[in-house]
């Protein structure tokens, strides 16, 4: 399809002959749903919500500001009509600016792909949910070319739906596994007196004391046997989630109510060796965690202690007991502790994943943990290794914007949920319209506004917006959508403090914590419709996991959009498989950055890039030939370069912000000089722009032309 021309006095072809390219993504466009998987994204990882502790009127003006600033750049953009020049005889600032962009794509594509990849190994039904996503993109790249319009939503919705339900089957599969729940084996119960005690943790909750009033003997004949035992201490797990975990944690609550306590008889233990034991087979009794996966775990420990928030110290069993095995752990040999033979524990084991194909295991020891970073760069390498295939090579460029379609449309409907969930109920607000203490305190902590920040940053996903009026229509619903979440949630947090702990996914230096994220928002949502929590967890895991791969593409799209724009003018094949090459190597670098948790501590500084970006391109946009940039804003950016310094300013600062926390690294003074010199040699060199003069109309007689 031929590109528009740069003449701005070139005629417009009709609207009826215009065509849109089978696949191109004027023929995916009616559905923009699709295009909001990286504006998404760019809010979920800043953040999503503000902490309401400064007051709401600050947090939720500067969100209004944003959202205005953010849907007028993208406007602009839309109306500038110059389709491979932007800014045309500003190289200096093209340049700069396209630098500056292809430096935002390959942090947030880093980002992206880890986080994908931590949230299928910390919740193994993930991989269930991106496998649906990656279908449902296939089978959409082919559905949408024979659709009517009309049905379009309707079908993309359908398939979008497809993918909770794959977590939830993920979440069964897991339940299902031979070594899915933890476990603790007791030793021989060879008596037991009444008015003894022991205590157990259930993945790691606890301790919960377990007394025993009555005599246990082997063969029942006191008081009661080894199998009335299990059922007791069942009965005391169930009334311990009742009596302790009434309102939740939910996951706690069904991990009790779901342990399962078993009688079972083992052959004898020689616990000497001058003679063997009495009986040929000695009573036990199992137990085993309602909950599955790697957290799945249930441990006996000695009664009235408190657990050492260091966590284990020295040997792990033995630093449990008590220390005199007959003060509370059943003098007769209830044998729940290290101390008695034959008492052992096994941890869960997670089903699906890498480590189940290599023969890893994964852990909470050193090892176990090397094993999971190790696994977790391997998805985020797939998944750069996806986005560039479906970005890079045209076969599957169709194949790509079917699955971001998809990640949009799930991020949508994420979206309406929400707004539905406000509507329905939302408490007293926590906190009031100012703050306590001086608004001025802590104001200048700019990762906590981070999140309306990055409603202004959305130009960085500008550049393939469509020219014109669909275009505009296409920007406004990019910018409101986002900003939705932001407000929205900052009002739902205020209504529910403690949420504080989890719904905040960015944690400064600490990078993405998306599985507390997972959980909480989880444990927000509760067991419904017949689902326990732990479906729940996979479905809103798997949700989010095809956000995260369509926000991925779309950042990937802007990467290439971004060298389409600004980079230089010409069919340069080589030029760009090697600028885009570079982004695809410097992101799976970063992937292996411990220093900036896999890129994540440098969110504030790419928030930062793609401001200055946004006002660079708005600048370049009002100064193309063919732009109709008018009003306010529109006129102060082509008579003046001050605010566009103010916004360098802030770019500057906010890479500032993004390194100050972390460790002093070699690779974090690169990162900072690098961040620094792009934004300031982006903005100063996108400052002072000029009008280029348009090319005379073609259709006018050249000077003495026709005449004799």
């Amino acid at each position: 399809m031929a590109e528009p021309s740069t003449d701005p006095t070139a005629s417009e072809p009709a609207p009826e002959a215009v065509r849109a390219e089978s696949g191109s993504p004027s023929a995916l466009g009616d559905t923009w749903l699709g295009t909001l998987a990286g504006p998404l994204c760019l809010v979920l990882v800043s953040g999503v919500v503000m902490p309401p502790h400064r007051g709401l009127v600050w947090p939720l003006t500067l969100a209004l500001v944003m959202v205005v600033v953010g849907e007028r750049r993208l406007v602009r953009l839309a109306s500038a009509r110059v389709r491979p020049g932007l800014g045309m005889g500003n190289p200096v600032a093209r340049t700069a600016l396209l630098g500056t962009a292809l430096a935002s794509v390959a942090v947030l594509a880093t980002v992206l792909a880890r986080a994908a990849g931590s949230l299928m190994v910390e919740v193994p039904a993930a991989l269930w949910g991106a496998g649906a996503a990656i279908v449902a993109g296939l089978a959409w790249s082919v559905l949408v070319r024979w659709l009517p319009q009309r049905a379009r939503p309707v079908v993309l919705v359908a398939l979008t739906a497809t993918i909770p339900i794959a977590g939830v089957m993920g979440t069964r599969f897991e339940a299902e596994g031979p070594h899915a729940h933890g476990w603790a084996h007791s030793g021989a119960i060879l008596g037991i007196h009444p008015f003894q005690t022991t205590a157990i943790l259930v993945d790691g909750q606890g301790p919960i004391d377990l007394p025993i009033n009555d005599y246990v003997e082997p063969d029942g004949g006191r008081g009661y046997g080894p199998r009335a035992l299990a059922d007791a201490i069942d009965r005391a797990l169930a009334s311990a989630a009742d009596r302790v975990h009434p309102d939740g944690p939910a996951r706690i609550r069904r991990a009790l109510l779901d342990a399962e306590v078993e009688a079972v008889v083992t052959p004898a233990v020689h616990e000497r060796l001058d003679r063997a034991p009495n009986e040929a087979t000695q009573p036990r009794f199992v137990v085993r965690s309602g909950s599955f996966g790697r957290g799945s775990r249930v441990e006996f420990v000695c009664p009235g202690r408190r657990i050492d928030p260091r966590g284990p110290q020295g040997e792990t069993v033995m630093s449990r007991m008590c220390a005199d095995k007959y003060a509370s752990e059943a003098s007769a040999g209830l044998g729940v502790t290290g101390r008695w033979s034959g008492y052992s524990e096994g941890r869960g084991q997670d089903r699906g994943g890498l480590h189940a194909l290599w023969g890893w295991t994964r852990g909470d020891d050193v090892e176990g943990r090397r094993v999971i970073e190790r696994e977790t760069r391997i998805w985020a390498w797939m998944v750069l290794g996806l986005v560039a295939a479906m970005v890079l090579l045209r076969p599957l460029a169709s194949f790509g914007r079917g699955v971001r379609g998809i990640g949009g449309a799930m991020g949508g409907l994420a979206v309406a949920a929400l707004v539905l969930g406000v509507v329905s109920g939302v408490g007293d607000l926590a906190v009031g319209a100012w703050p306590v203490r001086p608004s001025w305190e802590g104001g200048f902590q700019l990762a906590a506004w981070l999140p309306a920040l990055a409603l202004g940053a959305l130009p960085l996903f500008g550049l393939e917006l469509r020219a014109g009026e669909a275009g505009a229509a296409q920007a406004g619903r990019g910018v409101a959508v986002p900003a939705v979440v932001v407000v929205v949630g900052t009002l739902i947090l205020a209504t529910a403090l403690p949420a504080l702990r989890w719904a905040l996914p960015w944690s400064g230096a600490d990078g993405l914590e998306l599985v507390p994220f997972v959980r909480g928002l989880a444990e927000a949502i509760g067991e419904r419709h017949g689902l326990t929590i732990f479906e729940v967890e996979g479905a809103v895991a798997s949700s989010l996991v095809a956000l995260l791969l369509g926000g991925a593409l779309a950042t990937g799209a802007a990467g290439v959009a971004a060298r389409s724009r600004l980079g230089p003018h010409g069919r340069t094949p080589v030029l760009d498989l090697a600028s885009l090459g570079c982004v695809v190597a410097i992101a799976a670098g970063l992937v292996v950055s411990r220093k900036t948790a896999g890129a994540a501590a440098l969110v504030p500084g790419m928030v930062g890039m793609a401001l200055v970006l946004g006002s660079g391109l708005s600048r370049l946009a009002t100064r193309a030939p063919s732009s109709k940039g008018a009003g306010a804003m529109g006129r102060a950016v082509r008579l003046g370069w001050l605010p566009h310094l103010g916004w360098t300013a802030l770019g500057a600062a906010l890479v500032w912000a993004a390194v100050e926390p972390l460790p002093a690294h070699p690779f974090v003074t690169l990162c900072t000089v690098a961040g620094l010199m792009i934004v300031i040699g982006a903005g100063v060199a996108s400052a002072f722009v000029g009008r280029p003069r348009p090319d005379p109309d073609p259709t006018l007689e050249r000077h003495g032309g026709g005449r004799l």
